[in-house]
């Protein structure tokens, strides 16, 4: 929705080509930051999950009823998971089967780590092996991947500080550009009128190339931090979206002044 009303508002004929630019920045960044926010949800049940994911082995391997480990589980608090213990618990006292029960608990936590565990330990159940030996495994998998994935998010952090700040002095960078033949192309104007074989030159298409490359930059720093993260597109939306608004405001910002300034000294 962020995405059709950021296209929206570039095709809308209102403002310049900056301005909408940092409109469309900011309506994709607000979906980005929404879905960011959906993810911070998901990532803290998949760091409360292991707590959830050692009481039922640990009790299973007792030989204890699974609804009765289940029941038990209501008493204790898992954090983020506490709702859906409580829906699991409520599908198998109606007699759900227990593999579609466990089903719709991935399903009301939607991580794809929690289901790839969940699936190991439901067909480690349904089959009837060792549930403390696969535990065993699934937990040194589990240590892996997170350790992993945090140092892949220390890159990125470390990337992101890099990236953004750059994109920023880019777009500055072309600012003054602009602000210096904007302030030219007043000046010529001005010596038109006086003098016959001067003609003041355009600077149209260097503002859309200038457009273009803010849209380009900002488009391979957010595929670059992707690929680094790899786990939520959301990730392409907010930053493409605090880019281009960031990148649009510094760039009409400085453009306004440094045309001011030099304007202002072209006539003293």
């Amino acid at each position: 929705a962020s995405v059709a009303l950021a296209v929206l508002a570039i095709v809308l004929p209102v403002g310049s080509n900056f301005q909408k630019l940092i409109i469309s920045g900011l309506l994709i960044s607000v979906g980005g930051a929404v879905g960011k926010w959906y993810i911070r949800k998901v990532k803290q049940k998949e760091k409360d999950y292991p707590a959830f994911f050692r009481y039922i082995s640990s009790n299973i391997g007792a030989n204890i009823p699974l609804i009765q480990v289940i029941d038990s589980a209501r008493e204790t608090d898992f954090g983020s998971l506490n709702e859906a213990v409580e829906i699991l618990y409520n599908k198998l006292k109606m007699r759900v089967k227990p593999k579609v029960a466990w089903w719709s608990f991935e399903t009301e936590l939607d991580s794809n780590l929690i289901r790839k565990i969940n699936l190991i330990m439901t067909d480690t159940l349904a089959t009837g092996g060792d549930i403390e030996k696969a535990s065993k495994v699934i937990e040194e998998f589990h240590h892996i991947y997170t350790m992993v994935r945090r140092k892949r998010y220390s890159a990125c952090s470390y990337h992101i500080g890099i990236l953004i700040p750059l994109y920023v002095v880019m777009a500055s960078l072309f600012g003054v550009i602009d602000g210096f033949f904007s302030a030219l192309t007043l000046f010529l104007g001005k010596l038109e009128s006086v003098v016959d074989f001067i003609s003041v030159p355009s600077v149209e298409f260097m503002r859309i190339f200038f457009l273009f490359s803010l849209i380009v930059f900002a488009l391979n720093n957010v595929f670059s931090l992707y690929n680094m993260e790899g786990d939520s597109r959301f990730t392409i939306l907010f930053y493409l979206g605090i880019q281009l608004s960031l990148g649009g405001a510094f760039y009409l910002g400085i453009t306004s002044m440094v045309t001011k300034y030099l304007s202002s000294v072209a006539y003293l």
